[in-house]
């Protein structure tokens, strides 16, 4: 089994605890909050990927368990072509008078004196081409397709802004859920499961007034310590790792 569910946790919980199954929904929700501290500080436990179809203002709607963007890519072919992103983007949509989206590659259509610059500057590269490796081919010699490779995530709008010199329809987004949706509480990290747990008795004796609040402390620093043991086992940490920047930080000492 390489994932759990939150029913899975709280019900093994209380199961090992022998407590009675009225405190299920109870220890459901502290399961679902440690969930979204987790997702917090540590992407792996929810990382999502959608293949998102881009609106009238060539952007893609940022889904409902949307917390951060880790990846906005491209497709081509097996592979994904990742897009960078570029801070100078305009995020403001591009009216005209009748209140319907225009490409600003037409001009600003507010502005009926908006003229084009097309001189020696001008954007030639209106469309780039990949191969199989997701590897740039060009259309002219010597001419990079990096200019319109971008994109700005606009969370005023609920969205992320892609250049509109890309001609695309759809995009991959790759980002962090916060796991307050139907995937991440039935897809979470088998490592997580004991940490969880711990969440949900920490939770349980904090809120609780039967118990006082030395014990309720004495959990919260067991579950401290399941987040480190966490850490510690998904670390991409060696032995081999840790001997090179042992040894690459050694200084040597005359005696």
């Amino acid at each position: 089994m390489t994932v759990i569910s939150l029913h899975q946790i709280c019900t093994n919980l209380i199961l090992r605890r022998k407590y009675s199954w009225h405190w299920y929904i109870e220890f459901l929700v502290y399961a679902k909050d440690g969930l979204a501290t987790l997702a917090k500080d540590y992407e792996i436990i929810c990382g999502r990927y959608q293949k998102l179809p881009l609106n009238s203002n060539h952007a893609i709607v940022l889904p409902n368990d949307y917390m951060d963007w880790t990846s906005v890519s491209i497709m081509a072919g097996q592979r994904l072509h990742p897009l960078v992103e570029e801070s100078s983007l305009n995020l403001v949509p591009n009216y005209d008078s009748s209140f319907d989206i225009q490409p600003y590659s037409s001009g600003v259509a507010t502005d009926t004196a908006s003229q084009q610059f097309t001189g020696y500057l001008s954007p030639y590269w209106w469309a780039v081409n990949w191969n199989n490796y997701g590897e740039n081919t060009g259309r002219m010699f010597g001419g990079t397709g990096a200019r319109i490779d971008t994109f700005k995530e606009n969370r005023a709008r609920n969205e992320i802004k892609i250049n509109e010199d890309l001609d695309i329809t759809e995009a991959v987004l790759g980002y962090a859920s916060n796991g307050m949706d139907a995937d991440s509480s039935t897809h979470i990290d088998w490592y997580a499961k004991d940490v969880l747990e711990q969440y949900c008795m920490w939770q349980f004796k904090e809120n609780n007034r039967t118990y006082s609040a030395g014990e309720a402390e004495a959990e919260r620093q067991k579950w401290i310590q399941q987040v480190l043991i966490y850490r510690a086992e998904k670390s991409d940490l060696t032995v081999d790792r840790l001997k090179r920047i042992a040894n690459g930080n050694a200084i040597a000492v005359k005696t």
